[in-house]
């Protein structure tokens, strides 16, 4: 329902990101597990479906899909797409092309693209070379719209010309005439410097001087204006903002470390005023916020995790100025601690600048989230810090006197022989010290320890508990922690880079102290617009308004494109083999359900409708149906009789007997014709490369990876295909060279390439690169060449192998049975099979458990271990008689295994150079007494694990389909 009021709906891009956020807010109001999946499964479908319709706006018109991002929507609460983006948490959509394309434009304000970083900050040191060196957007639109005049006015005159050789000399005044009228309606620049094209009004340009304006041309731009663009880039402000902040930090480092003394100096003066030009940026942040209220303001404001730092800086050096006028040497020490601690915080807000580096950006967020892995590490720490503290202090000092003094002994040794200060000579008695309380109560010299060889036993199983047990739980948390982050780097970044540049967009042009200024005139603005009774509006290049037919040109091309893109994915998921193998199965299934419906109804099936009938009057219709069979006999014989004795021979009467074994023949006809129909999809599915030909290619990090669009006739290499130009894609993470990847070849000449045993075993990296189907061609390159026929990309995508990946795909097989142990049987009688299966986490799609093989692992091993990873997770993880128990049983199953299937897989992953085989093994438990009562328990690798009946309606991953058909075929089981 919500996907067809979607449909309906006008601002298809806001309206899924809208579907998205709200749909977060309802998963987290539930527990339901099923019903959290199912909203994860939507929500994920309006996330994709929000990237994939700016994915086609972008492509078909640029300018116009930056327009969307930030146009004012007010049936939306006057926000914008970006900004719903962002709220929604959309990484996707903000690391698209076109919001970074948009965002790029919008931090380097009226700036040209083509300014280098070094150009810009050679000017920002000395501003005259800026009126030499910088370029500016305008003035390029300005120069390309007179070199496409000068390219018509030349077009004119050629034609001009070939037109006096044709018919003779004409008025050089119409031409001429004609050459200026043409001038003006393309538009050459008028005496205010616009070109005639795109002219914004003067109060739209007056208002908006400073941004990025996508409706704006070309202009000419006098000194001044030159000056206000440069210094009104949100980079420039950045620039000049992180030089001020150094300057600000060198200031207080100096005044801490040599100049504060109770009488006030100069420095400390700038100081105090320096911090109180931040304190007052920090209320414009949150005055200056678009929400309607200020409980929201503050929430938004509090979002930030660095405006909290800022909150806390500022709100120390308040109690440490305050302590420092207190007339108090103890007021005035503490105002030096105070202070001291309040430019540490100060020294790590500087941290806040590297989000804007590509490479140093992701590492803040690898930061963030380990300190949330630190705290909860802490919490758990403690617990061990506190028992092995009161026990240690309790039996070296007992008795001891209850005061502040006690709590940091119990604290202070624990605390750090973590750290490898052991304190071995106080807690073995090994120093000068006094069991007289008189001599210890006083300072004069240290208690003797009551017991000096329970501590030092105690203190080494405190050792190896947290600095082998725990501290490596630590490492290993920040390293999945760092794996997670690092797998999508760029979408942290990318994200990172629109609240940075969003805060320097707003912040005004000059930097602390400075900025005093700047904001003086933004209250005399306030008090003036509140006067006049002004409403305030924010508009600027993160929000645009558009009106009358421009909004309506707009709001109806993102209309049509959305439907297109609808109707596209509509019609890809139509004409899918997939699709149509279940649409074939639906057919077959109703016209089962039909047929027998007639048969219990004793109705017709044409009809389709009857009554259902009760045991006894289905007996008496059967006895009936004999009777009328003994009737018939009866009348045939006497209808032979009597043409006999007339001499005539007897009419052909038609024998019910035949008529029902042959429309049970029909019947059995029917349902075998259907069962090869599937099974001829299913081969062609893998003939013609359905599944290796998908787009866009399945990227980790969700990045859009297309490949090269190959028709079912092209598929095969026998076929010529001269047009045919593949997409060239090795995944990041594979070309890391993890231990599972081979060497990049493409990165190498092609005389350099290291050489890969192809089409044998591979003693380099232990791995077998035969193939199960044949031997494989090697192209002149040296690449390996896909057995079944182009995918439309080279390279090895997601795979790490060149050539076969080889798998393992163990069919962990049960009956099903009711409560009472019976089998359970189909509407043909066929017993019905169970089958192990899991949810893979990057695709959400159920499959059988299985693995690419290690390297030197051989087949039967990886399939067992395969299954227990996957399938059986932390069940074979548990007391020792439990895990006992089960790994005997295991052993049986495994011990008698049949193989199903061993060949080419049709998988989204595969490519030109690399493909996917497998060996698929029957695991069947056949008395239920191997895996009747197995819990299947989710790996972690895994969403789910779960048994599921064996059926062709099930939609499972790659070929999986397939290879449980052919188990179905060995045990003559329902499919």
């Amino acid at each position: 329902m919500a996907i067809l009021l979607w449909e309906e709906g006008k601002e298809p891009i806001a309206g899924a990101l809208m579907a998205q956020k709200l749909l977060q807010g309802m998963k987290q109001k539930t527990e339901d597990t099923e019903l959290q999946e199912k909203i994860s499964s939507l929500e994920e479908y309006f996330s994709k479906t929000a990237v994939g319709l700016l994915n086609e706006c972008y492509l078909a018109e640029e300018t116009r899909a930056q327009m969307l991002l930030v146009r004012e929507l007010t049936n939306w609460g006057e926000s914008t797409v970006l900004q719903m983006a962002v709220q929604a948490d959309n990484k996707y959509f903000i690391s698209h092309s076109c919001c970074q394309t948009l965002l790029n434009n919008i931090w380097m304000g009226r700036l040209s693209l083509d300014n280098g970083i070094f150009r810009i900050l050679f000017c920002v040191v000395l501003p005259p070379f800026l009126f030499l060196l910088i370029k500016y957007r305008t003035e390029e639109k300005l120069k390309m719209h007179e070199n496409r005049i000068k390219g018509e006015k030349q077009k004119r005159m050629d034609s001009y010309n070939a037109d006096v050789q044709q018919y003779g000399d004409t008025d050089p005044n119409n031409v001429e005439l004609n050459s200026i009228h043409s001038e003006e309606e393309l538009g050459l620049p008028n005496d205010k410097g616009y070109v005639a094209f795109g002219e914004p009004d003067k109060k739209q340009d007056s208002d908006n001087v400073y941004d990025f304006d996508f409706r704006r041309g070309g202009r000419k731009l006098s000194w001044w204006q030159k000056i206000a663009f440069f210094f009104n880039a949100p980079l420039v402000t950045f620039i000049y903002n992180c030089i001020s902040y150094i300057a600000f930090l060198s200031l207080f480092s100096f005044i801490l470390l040599t100049n504060f003394y109770p009488s006030i100096s100069n420095a400390e003066i700038v100081l105090i005023i320096w911090v109180f030009t931040l304190f007052v940026e920090e209320i414009r942040q949150v005055v200056g916020d678009e929400s309607s209220n200020w409980a929201l303001k503050w929430a938004n404001y509090i979002h930030d995790p660095w405006n909290v730092v800022d909150v806390i800086t500022i709100t120390l050096f308040i109690i440490g100025i305050t302590l420092r006028f207190i007339n108090n040497a103890d007021c005035f020490e503490w105002a030096r601690i105070v202070l001291a601690l309040d430019l540490m915080l100060f020294f790590f807000r500087i941290l806040h600048i590297f989000s804007v580096q590509k490479h140093l950006g992701p590492k803040l967020v690898m930061i963030g989230r380990m300190m949330i892995d630190l705290i909860s590490f802490v919490v758990i720490l403690a617990v061990f810090i506190m028992a092995y503290g009161l026990a240690s202090q309790a039996i070296l000092y007992p008795n001891a006197k209850l005061e502040p003094q006690l709590i940091q002994d119990v604290l202070r040794k624990a605390y750090w022989q973590m750290y490898g200060e052991l304190f071995l000579e106080e807690i073995e008695g090994q120093i000068d010290c006094s069991s007289d309380s008189m001599f210890y109560s006083n300072g004069t010299l240290p208690r003797c320890v009551a017991n000096n060889w329970v501590v030092p036993i105690l203190l080494g199983f405190y050792i190896m508990v947290t600095n082998i047990l725990l501290f490596n739980l630590l490492i290993a948390m920040f390293s999945y922690t760092f794996n997670t982050v690092q797998e999508n780097t760029d979408l942290h970044w990318r994200t990172q880079l629109y609240f940075l540049i969003s805060e320097y967009y707003r912040r005004p042009p000059l930097a602390p102290p400075l900025i005093m200024f700047s904001h003086i005139y933004l209250l005399i603005k306030s008090i003036f617009n509140k006067c006049c009774n002004k409403r305030r509006r924010f508009q600027g290049s993160f929000k645009m308004k558009f009106e009358g037919f421009e909004e309506k040109q707009l709001v109806l091309w993102e209309n049509m494109l959305s439907d297109d893109y609808i109707r596209q994915q509509k019609s890809q998921e139509m004409e899918s083999v997939p699709n149509q193998v279940k649409e074939t199965k639906k057919q077959l299934d109703d016209l089962t359900s039909q047929i027998e419906g007639a048969a219990e109804t004793g109705s017709d099936p044409a009809l389709g409708t009857g009554i259902k009938i009760s045991t006894e009057l289905e007996q008496r219709l059967n006895y009936m149906e004999k009777q009328m069979e003994v009737t018939f006999s009866a009348l045939e014989w006497l209808v032979k009789m009597t043409a006999e004795k007339n001499g005539i021979s007897p009419p052909k009467l038609e024998n019910l007997k035949e008529k029902k074994l042959q429309v049970e023949e029909q019947k059995h006809q029917r349902s075998l014709e259907e069962k090869e129909k599937m099974q001829k999809l299913f081969v062609e599915q893998i003939k013609l490369n359905v599944k290796s030909r998908t787009n866009p290619y399945p990227t980790k990090d969700g990045s859009v990876i297309s490949r090269c669009n190959v028709p079912d006739d092209k598929v095969p290499w026998t076929v010529s295909f001269d047009e045919y130009k593949p997409t060239e894609f090795t995944a990041p993470e594979v070309l890391e060279e993890p231990y599972w990847a081979d060497p990049n070849l493409l990165a190498y000449q092609p005389q350099k390439r290291p050489r890969l045993n192809f089409n044998n075993y591979d003693t380099v990296y232990r791995i077998s690169r035969k193939s199960y189907i044949r031997e494989y061609k090697i192209t002149e390159d040296l690449f390996p060449r896909n057995p079944i026929g182009r995918t439309g990309m080279i390279g090895r995508g997601r795979l790490g192998r060149w050539g076969p990946n080889h798998s393992a795909d163990p069919v962990v097989t049960r009956w099903a049975k009711n409560d009472q142990g019976q089998h359970l049987l189909n509407e043909d009688g066929k017993p019905i099979l169970e089958f192990a299966s899991i949810q893979r986490q990057d695709s959400g799609a159920y499959a059988l458990p299985g693995g690419m093989l290690d390297p030197g692992q051989p087949v039967h091993k990886a399939l067992q271990a395969e299954f227990r990873e996957e399938a059986l997770g932390s069940l074979v993880e548990g007391q020792s008689a439990q895990r006992t128990a089960i790994e005997n049983k295991l052993a049986r199953l495994f011990g008698k295994g049949v193989e199903v299937y061993r060949g080419y897989v049709d998988d989204s992953r595969n490519t030109d150079n690399a493909w996917l085989e497998t060996l698929a093994v029957n695991y069947h438990d056949e008395d239920g007494t191997i895996i009747d009562h197995f819990k299947l328990r989710a790996g972690d690798t895994v969403q789910t694990a779960s048994w599921q009946q064996c059926s062709s309606s099930v939609e499972l991953h790659a070929s999986h389909i397939q290879i449980l058909q052919k188990v179905t075929e060995i045990h003559q089981a329902a499919f």
